[in-house]
């Protein structure tokens, strides 16, 4: 029987293989690099100036680092030229990087990645979040009649890509029920799903759009679309493990239903989780702990940024 210890080095060391570029692979600065660099650089050549041991950073563009292209500490294409290679390289105790002493050390397959994506360019790219969206052509698919829409032809083009032939289309009471578990997370009524299925016979379009339509203004669409937030924000009744004491979160919990019920653009719901009480009305920001306020909208807005409380204590 495989030993405990080896067995989960084993399956770390798979999971490292699996998650690092092959070598004739191109090097993604997002999946590949960012994480290397923030992992051993940034604390000392980061962002933070608090902890910023030197003027050299590696979180902005290379090409502003280094008086000239002898001392670069990274030159696009040319890693032996680099001084990031040459330090995570050196034998000198001085001026290898990440110091000796150091309890942050790449492995060998890391400090090869960055030697590739040195060679290959060294591509930096924004955050993702910062990328504005782009239109991408619309994929190339063998059978022309089989989408209805642009979301079909993408899920085509996987499904060839894939040698896979698409399903036949659900019958009108299953797909009824997948509307109905995906919408509000609960089942059809049997007397709805009878309505739908007649309604579905006369004008398939229409049928749908009435059903989803009618899933969407119940109540339960709120109560099932909120779970994916609560899930995400570790929300709880409880403060969990030894102190497992009651608290009191159900106000913000059903705040979140009521905004996805009224459609709050995700934008507005995300600035109102993160700093409602900065988007009250300035007349009302000097409220004195215990007063309750007497506007709506300000109400509304405080119980928003319950989102920041969703922790243990």
């Amino acid at each position: 029987m495989m030993r405990e210890p080896f067995k989960l080095m084993l399956i770390c060391w798979c999971i490292a293989l699996a998650a690092s570029p092959t070598c004739g692979e191109q090097v993604d600065f997002d999946r590949d690099v960012q994480p290397i660099l923030a992992n051993f650089c940034y604390e000392c050549h980061g962002p933070d100036e608090a902890s910023r041991a030197t003027d050299m950073r590696l979180d902005v563009v290379w090409e502003v680092n280094g008086a000239d292209a002898s001392q670069a500490m990274i030159v696009p294409g040319d890693a032996a030229g680099s001084e990031l290679s040459r330090r995570l390289h050196s034998d000198d105790p001085e001026e290898r990087m990440p110091p000796l002493e150091s309890s942050r050390k790449p492995s060998h397959s890391q400090i090869e990645t960055l030697q590739r994506w040195i060679e290959q360019g060294a591509k930096h790219e924004q955050h993702w979040s910062f990328v504005g969206p782009t239109r991408r052509d619309r994929p190339a698919v063998s059978d022309a009649e089989w989408p209805r829409n642009d979301v079909d032809r993408i899920v085509l083009a996987h499904l060839e890509a894939e040698g896979i032939a698409p399903q036949p289309d659900a019958e009108a009471t299953v797909l009824a029920r997948r509307l109905a578990l995906a919408v509000n997370g609960l089942p059809v009524l049997p007397q709805r799903l009878n309505r739908f299925a007649a309604a579905f016979r006369l004008n398939p379009e229409l049928a749908v759009d009435e059903l989803v339509d009618e899933l969407l203004a119940s109540p339960a669409y709120g109560e099932h679309m909120a779970w994916g937030w609560l899930d995400a924000s570790r929300y709880a009744d409880t403060n969990g493990y030894q102190a497992d004491g009651e608290r009191v979160m159900w106000p913000w919990r059903d705040w979140l239903v009521r905004a996805l019920n009224a459609n709050v653009p995700f934008d507005e719901l995300t600035e109102q989780m993160l700093a409602g009480d900065l988007l009250m009305p300035v007349e009302l920001q000097s409220w004195e702990s215990g007063d309750w306020i007497e506007d709506a909208q300000a109400s509304e807005m405080l119980l928003a940024t319950g989102f920041l409380r969703n922790h243990r204590y």
